[in-house]
């Protein structure tokens, strides 16, 4: 037996000491008390009221809920109390129309810029497979993350690939509807 085999076996056993330690403490019956549990006050017990009158009294429970709607009321579901009756509102005179004024021109506000589409920079291009055959892939980066995509990948759910030229590639922002050329930047 080895030295932490040994060591295991003794935690065992002071385990095993404690849970018998406990289990004696718990269930003990029937033990003389000692000198110091004689000197304790003893304990007061209080007697249960007795119930004066067994018996379910019906009428004191609301009849609201007798009738034809009997066990059709769901209680989980949430009710408001009914709102008192309302007098019905003042009436209102007629809103008079504003005079307008020939001299003075009507300004109306030019529409909302529409959003501007994300703009990304084509790195280039890369066949996958063979030469004539192969699949298209562009290199694209936003700024922060780079991207490699084939036509009809979106990114982001939003800009889906649409044609991809050694010169140029074109995304559609699919949210805004717009089609935007992108052409490739030059190598430094």
């Amino acid at each position: 037996m080895t030295a932490a085999d040994k060591k295991k076996a003794q935690f065992l056993v002071g385990l095993l000491v404690i849970a018998g330690l406990t289990w004696f403490l718990v269930y003990r019956t029937g033990v003389a008390t000692s000198s110091a549990d004689a000197t304790k006050k003893p304990i007061k017990t209080r007697a249960a009221k007795q119930i004066k009158d067994p018996t379910i009294h019906s009428e004191l429970i609301k009849s609201a809920d007798a009738g034809a709607d009997v066990g059709r009321k769901n209680i989980f579901q949430y009710r408001q109390k009914p709102l008192p009756p309302v007098a019905a509102p003042p009436s209102r005179p007629l809103p008079v129309p504003p005079t307008t004024n020939s001299s003075s021109p009507i300004f109306v506000p030019p529409p909302p810029t529409p959003p501007v589409m994300k703009t990304f920079k084509y790195d280039g291009l890369s066949i996958v497979g063979p030469p004539k055959t192969g699949r298209i892939m562009a290199s694209l980066t936003d700024g922060t993350n780079s991207y490699q995509v084939t036509v009809g990948e979106c990114l982001m759910g939003q800009y889906c690939v649409r044609q991809i030229t050694e010169n140029s590639i074109e995304i559609e922002d699919v949210q805004l509807k717009q089609r935007r050329t992108f052409p490739k930047t030059p190598a430094q």
